[in-house]
């Protein structure tokens, strides 16, 4: 892996003297399954997206929004940021990112989080510039999408249609009515285990489909083989014919007489 840090140039009115801690000093998350989906979610977009170099996509990387003042972060299970080079951070502070706060912020449920918490979140978002925010709550298969509307970010009633405008992603329950999240790329997000699933079964249908060829050129191979000795057999016949009519016509018979 080529992981490279990313350390934005400040300008001299830029530098202070204040530490931006890089942890809150909180577990990035307090169940197997929160986890799972933070990680479901950061992979996915990464491969989504493919990584681009102007863009920043990161999990639980604390963001300072106001210069100077180190008690005003927030550090989202999963954040993206169009139009910042990408590579490490041990914190994004938007000062010296261009003064771009993350367009996509996400949040994934833990048992512990509250109604108020999370609107809390989504008013310090609304506040700094995030367009797009999503809350997973992976318990209950739901999700919650505010979109930037004449400065708010306004819930949005119905998933039915709904596309990012930033992401490209979609929603969609399967027949176990798991929440699934469909890529600007048509693909499902998958974590590491169902992928393998998935590349195991196309894996078996694939040797199915080469058995299946096979069997198919050997049958090709035999109508041929068969075809082939007809086609000997008949002209052994016709040259048979041919032979026997001149021999015919030697004793002085017409053969078409006969």
């Amino acid at each position: 892996m080529n992981w490279k840090t990313y350390t934005p140039t400040a300008d001299a009115d830029d530098v202070d003297m204040l530490e931006y801690p890089t942890s809150d000093g909180q577990p990035m998350a307090e169940s197997m399954l929160q986890w799972e989906w933070i990680v479901l979610l950061k992979l996915n977009i990464d491969r989504m997206l493919k990584y681009p170099d102007d863009v920043v996509i990161a999990s639980d990387n604390l963001i300072y929004p106001v210069r100077g003042n180190t008690s005003i972060c927030i550090a989202p299970d999963c954040y993206i940021v169009f139009g910042r080079p990408r590579g490490l951070r041990g914190c994004y502070k938007v000062w010296l990112e261009d003064n771009l706060f993350p367009q996509v912020c996400m949040e994934v449920l833990s048992p512990s989080n509250t109604a108020r918490e999370m609107e809390a979140k989504r008013q310090f978002y609304e506040r700094y510039g995030t367009d797009e925010f999503y809350i997973f709550d992976p318990e209950e298969n739901t999700v919650e999408v505010f979109l930037r509307r004449n400065e708010k970010l306004t819930r949005v009633e119905s998933l039915e249609g709904f596309v990012s405008p930033r992401l490209g992603i979609r929603f969609a329950w399967n027949h176990l009515q798991e929440l699934q999240i469909i890529g600007s790329d048509d693909c499902v997000f998958y974590n590491y285990r169902q992928s393998e699933e998935l590349a195991e079964a196309e894996r078996g249908r694939a040797e199915i489909e080469r058995e299946r060829a096979y069997k198919e050129r050997q049958r090709a191979e035999v109508e041929r083989q068969r075809a082939e000795v007809e086609r000997q057999k008949a002209e052994a016949a016709i040259t048979a014919k041919e032979k026997l009519a001149a021999k015919l016509r030697e004793l002085g018979i017409d053969p078409d007489s006969l």
